[in-house]
């Protein structure tokens, strides 16, 4: 007895210029066969079964016997939120924290105009978690040592940063809903504006941090929903690759979503008007890469393919 299931992969055509490649639509097979006849019972198993009892009227002895059932142990009784460990943590973050409010500030000023905000941030909380505000910090002492020390930021968005000091201080983020719903003036998820915020300050525990958030978001689309919709938009890819360097971990992250979306045939308009075409030309280290990563793991079915890795392989050693 032989039963089998395909999953039929889609052609992939990409063009820049004169150069092209297709990869080749990639069947995945998987066989169950029969271990077993005997006297009008029988059994199919899987290359993945141990065995399975057979049920004969003419073999009694292979009926399955009635067993006792082990008695279920008291499960212990959870404990009320005082006794959990999350006030802890935040005492110990206090203990950390309240010495690093002391001394003199910096101040920051986010954004131009009537958007601009300033911020006065203590040198001591600011320069433990970026390595930009320490070396700034350090040149400003040795050149002008009596001069206010101030950090000028207008290409930044006030309210992304706004996040970056609600971190610094309370270590936690909003939540998705609460950056979804924040205004930032462009087509750009909140959340690769603050991974850049990260970047740019030199600051990987906050880059992780909004890591795992992008992961939790865009790495579900294709692990539960692969033919379903993307969710990344080519002017989100556009801004980080304007925003980060050739191995950043976030331009490895969007090509793993990218490369496994269309693998699973999730549709992407490269006509000649649209968005994709004109991103694919404009960055062609993108389109390398991308064809790249789609023919180097489509030869074989595995799991590599069929799965995002894990958030590990896009967090900064921290």
């Amino acid at each position: 007895m032989l039963g089998q299931s395909s999953l039929m992969l889609p052609r992939l055509f990409f063009v820049s210029g004169e150069a092209s490649i297709s990869v080749e639509c990639l069947t995945a097979k998987h066989d169950a066969r029969l271990v077993h006849q005997a006297s009008g019972g029988c059994a199919v198993v899987d290359r993945s079964s141990m065995s399975i009892p057979l049920e004969s009227p003419l073999h009694p002895q292979l009926q399955p016997q009635p067993q006792s059932q082990p008695q279920p142990q008291p499960q212990p009784q959870p404990q009320p939120q005082s006794q959990r460990n999350p006030p802890k943590r935040r005492a110990e973050r206090d203990n950390e924290l309240l010495p690093l409010l002391q001394g003199p500030s910096i101040e920051i000023n986010v954004g131009i105009g009537d958007e601009q905000a300033c911020w006065s941030i203590p040198v001591a909380l600011a320069t433990k978690h970026s390595e930009y505000l320490r070396d700034t910090v350090c040149n400003h002492v040795q050149e002008n040592p009596s001069i206010p020390f101030k950090v000028a930021l207008a290409d930044r968005d006030a309210a992304i940063f706004r996040v970056f000091v609600q971190w610094l201080y309370f270590g936690s983020i909003p939540s998705q809903s609460g950056l979804d719903m924040m205004s930032t003036g462009n087509d750009v998820s909140p959340s690769f504006l603050l991974w850049t915020l990260g970047d740019f300050l030199k600051a990987d525990a906050f880059k992780d941090r909004i890591m795992r958030r992008l992961y939790s978001a865009y790495s579900l689309d294709v692990n539960y929903h692969p033919l379903d919709f993307m969710r990344l938009s080519w002017a989100e890819v556009d801004y980080c690759w304007r925003h980060t360097t050739l191995n950043s971990k976030l331009r490895i992250f969007i090509i793993d979503i990218l490369s496994h979306h269309i693998t699973f045939g999730n549709y992407i308009d490269i006509n000649e008007t649209s968005g994709w075409y004109k991103l694919l030309i404009k960055h062609l280290e993108l389109q390398l890469q991308l064809i790249s990563k789609i023919a180097g793991s489509s030869y074989l079915f595995t799991k590599s393919v069929t799965d995002i890795p894990g958030v590990d392989k896009y967090l900064e050693a921290t």
